[in-house]
């Protein structure tokens, strides 16, 4: 790519924009972005070819400070900007109009179109939106994957620990099988007292003892 035509401008291709020295104050810069730049190149044909009409047409924002800046900073470039006397309603042709593949190179004229620009914001953001779903579904997969080897895993180890502890289960599931309630008296306690019971009826002592002695007598 050829140098950029003029002395103090600094071309940024990368970032689409030109930034000029404020020849009041050197140490600034203003930022030309090169969509503000093909608006005021449209300007600038319209100067050149007299189709300029105050009460009709609008001048784009910054077209003055561009002339200005641009001519200070090199008064020599062969490139400069118009302007339009609205005293004497005439335009002011000044030096010769830079080219557009110059000054925006690569520019599509397209871009600027507000039906264009709106269709394309549209599908960026229906693409966008694609995106941020496709991004949620794969983030619960992987949360389920994730749960599911720490499940997996959890039961690996309980299996680990039963093979190397028999004992521990069983005595798990002794206890399980044995169990009661507080309180509720060995299975066959009722059993036993019911037979000491019976014993003690037949002890020697009772009436029964008693009548058979007497009769003897």
């Amino acid at each position: 790519m050829p140098p950029f035509p003029h002395r103090t401008a600094i071309f940024i291709p990368d970032l689409g924009e030109v930034r000029l020295r404020d020849h009041e104050y050197p140490t600034v810069f203003h930022s030309f972005p090169f969509d503000q730049l093909y608006r005021c190149l449209e300007h600038e044909r319209s100067l050149r070819a007299r189709r300029y009409r105050p009460n009709v047409h609008t001048v784009p924002c910054g077209f003055d400070d561009l002339r200005v800046w641009w001519h200070k900073g090199d008064p020599d470039c062969v490139y400069q900007w118009s302007s339009y006397d609205y005293v004497n309603n005439r335009p002011i042709i000044n030096g010769r109009m830079i080219p557009q593949d110059i000054l925006v190179p690569g520019l599509n004229p397209d871009d600027l179109d507000p039906l264009v620009r709106k269709r394309r914001a549209q599908e960026y953001q229906e693409l966008s939106t694609y995106h941020i779903r496709e991004a949620a579904r794969c983030a619960r997969l992987e949360e389920r994957g994730k749960r599911a080897r720490l499940e997996e895993k959890a039961l690996r180890a309980q299996e680990k620990l039963a093979d190397e502890n028999p004992a521990v289960v069983v005595d798990e599931e002794d206890r399980g099988d044995t169990g009661r309630e507080e309180g509720q008296p060995e299975q066959g306690t009722a059993g036993t007292d019911s037979s000491a019971m019976r014993v003690d009826d037949d002890v020697p002592g009772d009436s029964n003892s008693e009548g058979a002695t007497h009769k003897v007598a």
